[in-house]
């Protein structure tokens, strides 16, 4: 009887050994899925900012396609009154 009880001593301290080691390794794994997560969280925010420069780059660029077109067609009406002025007279 003694020795089935230091038997099921050994296997017990065996695996406590197994959990303890189990347990250190989800802690591992814990921490490298928060940095993990961290990461992603930085690269989100760095595509999202590029992704913002981007838009404000279109933006100013389109602006500036559009007052270009309003100057054409203001010239184009100045152009236009004076001919109609021309042939009025």
């Amino acid at each position: 009887m003694t020795h089935e009880f230091d038997e099921m001593e050994l296997r017990l301290a065996h695996l406590e050994q197994i959990l303890e080691r189990l347990q250190q390794e989800h802690q591992q794994l814990r921490a490298q899925l928060v940095q993990v997560e961290e990461q992603q969280a930085l690269k989100r925010q760095q595509h999202s900012k590029k992704q913002r420069i981007e838009l404000k780059r279109l933006r100013k660029k389109l602006t500036n396609e559009l007052l270009s077109v309003m100057d054409a067609q203001l010239e184009i009406e100045e152009q236009l009154a004076e001919a109609t002025r021309f042939l009025r007279s």
